[in-house]
């Protein structure tokens, strides 16, 4: 299978600098998640880490969407100020004088 040119600069580019920004961050707070999520359950064993990798992104996803995206949008996409509309003159008055017969 090919690979695509976005497949690639994922794995050479993006995912290289999340790691080296917040990778650390993001291992500590799952961490924290998934003790608080097995603290709180009834079962003994073994801690389902997919099912708190999946609430852990839907958290992400929620963060992309309503912080980290907005912000990016006005960066890459500032909304474009219209240029102040031109001041009309007002209508000159005319003095209408009655036509003689």
């Amino acid at each position: 299978m090919a690979e695509s040119i976005e497949f690639r600069y994922q794995l050479g580019a993006v995912l290289p600098k999340l790691d080296s920004a917040i990778g650390a961050e993001v291992k500590t707070i799952f961490t924290e998640f998934a003790n608080t999520l097995k603290a709180g359950t009834f079962e003994e064993g073994e801690m389902d880490l997919a099912s708190v990798k999946d609430l852990f992104l839907k958290n992400i996803d929620i963060m992309l969407d309503k912080i980290i995206i907005p912000a990016v949008e006005k960066d890459i996409n500032p909304p474009v100020k219209e240029p102040p509309a031109a001041k009309e003159k007002p209508a000159e008055k005319v003095d209408k004088k009655p036509e003689k017969k």
